[in-house]
């Protein structure tokens, strides 16, 4: 697959397994289970085939960065390392949905 990206498909607790078989039956790649997802890589125009195809996944996700934090400041200290410029302009706008977990 060229130019393939890692993106994470959203379900209800339960699903995953449902939802894994499901991406990898319409062609995602390197599929990782996830609490209440997956996360797997896909080119754009799967990407795009998986959203209007799924039955499992409630949303769909493109990560711009990832990253592992301890506390509330070193959420912002990474937050303020992001080149936000790259991804959009000051006139968009954009929402955040994280992954809190006490896995450490």
């Amino acid at each position: 697959m060229s130019n393939t990206n890692t993106y994470i498909a959203k379900t209800f607790q339960g699903l995953e397994e449902l939802l894994m078989d499901e991406l990898a039956s319409l062609g995602a790649q390197n599929i990782q289970r996830l609490k209440r997802g997956c996360q797997f890589e896909a080119d754009l125009p799967l990407f795009y085939k998986l959203n209007y195809c799924s039955r499992y996944a409630l949303r769909f996700l493109a990560p711009i960065e990832t990253f592992r934090v301890r506390n509330e400041k070193g959420l912002y200290n990474a937050i303020r390392e992001i080149n936000w410029g790259f991804h959009f302009s000051v006139d968009k706008s954009f929402s955040i949905d994280s992954v809190v977990s006490s896995d450490f």
